[in-house]
């Protein structure tokens, strides 16, 4: 296959354990790269006292499965919801098509009614075409579908000159290898469609520390949300049943710039609050971050030579500014609200 020939695609998980159909109205992505793993566990018992030269094929087995998936996309301000849901775990609407997402403060129920808006847990099912030229026994296995994704890791990055990217890597209940239909990638149809709304991009995008605005000339940045999941599962069971929240929550990144800055601004231990923002529409195309409270970890400046610009990245971490609150809020702005046929958003409409 070529590269081109891929598509990938999200959608809501009707529900905890249920698996859906591929007729469930997703969205698909403006995808950079995907990297799927079916995530098959074999055993090869080699230690059996088998009386021959050679182990006997019957002590080889596929036992259990661990699904997990990397995509790296451009996002819209669309098509990102239902990867922020699925990472938080908590959200808000406003009139106007206004998201605000902030990290759940308790571990997941795993429900068998979750993946509603507000019930939890909300959990995506992602699909990955690879297209139409593979070449099988008849099979027609032509990609993977993953249900029930919970999204563990979440990064945001954008550098100058460059669009902003998202990664999302998602751990879910199953999967299968899956014969998908060969009009598959033609949208938008019922079975989706890309997002309409416009691209971020660099130039849209602002970098506001609290007092340093003006004199930092952030050309690069990474933010990154980490739920931390932990992976339980059960006798009777051939993979994962749950994910529990099994360590603290995390919210870091990094700014790159030229270094230019007082070492004492910069200083690990200093304390800041900041917005990094995305808008080619103020209130209808925008994603806004903003950081309550974060403080630097220990950076250093390196001169390699006399020829070069010398830069510097600032790694930081964000922390709650009073205890039991959340260090940092996501708020999207698509200028109207999603109704329950795309992404599950009862009574939002």
């Amino acid at each position: 296959m070529i590269g081109w020939e891929a598509v990938v695609r999200v959608e809501a998980a009707p529900s905890w354990g249920s698996q859906g159909t591929v007729g469930h109205r997703g969205i698909y992505l403006f995808a950079d790269s995907v990297t799927p793993d079916f995530g098959a566990q074999s055993r090869e018992r080699d230690n059996k006292l088998a009386g021959a030269r050679e182990s006997s094929g019957s002590s080889y087995s596929v036992d259990n499965f661990y699904p997990k998936c990397s995509i790296t996309w451009q996002p819209r301000v669309d098509d990102i919801l239902p990867f922020a849901l699925a990472h938080f775990q908590i959200a808000t609407a406003y009139a106007g098509g206004t998201y605000e997402f902030t990290r759940v403060g308790s571990n997941l129920t795993f429900l068998t009614n979750g993946s509603n808006w507000g019930t939890h847990p909300y959990s995506v099912n992602v699909d990955v075409f690879f297209g139409n030229s593979l070449v099988g026994g008849g099979t027609g296995a032509n990609g993977f579908r993953f249900f029930n994704g919970i999204v563990d890791k979440l990064t945001f990055n954008n550098a100058y000159g460059e669009d902003l990217k998202c990664t999302a890597e998602i751990k879910f209940l199953s999967g299968s290898r899956f014969n998908f239909p060969s009009g598959f990638p033609q949208a938008p149809s019922s079975l989706g469609s890309f997002s309409a709304y416009s691209q971020l991009v660099d130039w849209v995008g602002t970098v506001a520390p609290t007092g340093e605005s003006a004199n930092m000339n952030v050309d690069k940045c990474d933010l990154i949300f980490d739920n931390k999941l932990g992976e339980r599962s059960k006798l009777g069971q051939r993979g994962w049943n749950r994910f529990p929240l099994a360590q603290h929550w995390m919210a870091e990144g990094n700014l790159g710039m030229e270094f230019n800055r007082d070492l004492n601004i910069i200083a690990e231990g200093t304390s800041n609050t900041g917005t990094f923002e995305w808008t080619a529409a103020v209130g209808a195309n925008s994603i806004k971050i903003w950081y309550h409270n974060f403080v630097y970890r220990p950076a250093n400046p390196a001169v390699t030579d006399g020829q070069s610009i010398v830069d510097i990245g600032l790694p930081f971490r964000a922390y709650p500014s009073v205890t039991g609150g959340t260090s940092c809020v996501m708020r999207v702005y698509t200028g109207s609200l999603f109704g329950t046929n795309l992404f599950n958003f009862f009574g939002l409409q």
